[in-house]
C-alpha cells in the first residue's frame, strides 16, 4: 500500500454510504488530498479531531426527514 506524502491535506469524509464515500474519496485524491473515510457514529468526531483534518465532508441528513 502506497503512504500519501505528508504534506498533503488531509480530508475526513464521514458517510454512511459506501457510494458517496468512495465518488468523494476519487474526486479528492485526484486534487491531491489524503483522505480518511468514516462511517457516521458514536465516537466518530473523537478520532476526527485527532487526525485534525484541513476539511470534513458530512452528511447531516437525518433519517425519517424529508430530503426535498
Amino acid at each position: 500500500m502506497d503512504t500519501p506524502p505528508l504534506d498533503r491535506p488531509r480530508v475526513a469524509v464521514i458517510n454512511d454510504s459506501e457510494r458517496f464515500k468512495t465518488a468523494i474519496q476519487r474526486a479528492l485524491d485526484r486534487d491531491g488530498y489524503d483522505v480518511h473515510r468514516f462511517r457516521a457514529g458514536i465516537g466518530v468526531h473523537e478520532v476526527v479531531r485527532a487526525l485534525a483534518p484541513a476539511a470534513i465532508a458530512i452528511d447531516i441528513a437525518r433519517d425519517g426527514v424529508d430530503r426535498h
